[in-house]
C-alpha cells in the first residue's frame, strides 16, 4: 500500500515536536539501560498513545516501564 493510503487510513504515526525533544533528551540522559535514540522516540509516542505491551524482548524497552510480550 503506497504511503499516501496509509497516511489517509490514519496507519501513519508522527512522532509530535515535544516527543522528539523528550526522546533526545531521555537519550542524552542515558535512560533505559542506554536505549538508542530510535527506542526513546518509540517510548515517547507509545505513552500518548497509552500502550504498555510490546512485542519484543529488548531490555530497554523493559527499563523504560513497558511490558515485552516474549
Amino acid at each position: 500500500m503506497p504511503r499516501r493510503m496509509l497516511i489517509q487510513a490514519g496507519l501513519v504515526i508522527t512522532p509530535m515536536p515535544e516527543e522528539i525533544k523528550e526522546a533526545w533528551a531521555a537519550y542524552e540522559r542515558g535512560e533505559a539501560e542506554q536505549a538508542g535514540i530510535v527506542d526513546h522516540l518509540s517510548f515517547a509516542v507509545m505513552r500518548r498513545l497509552r500502550l504498555n505491551d510490546v512485542f519484543t524482548n529488548d531490555q530497554p524497552f523493559q527499563a523504560a516501564g513497558f511490558t515485552p510480550l516474549f
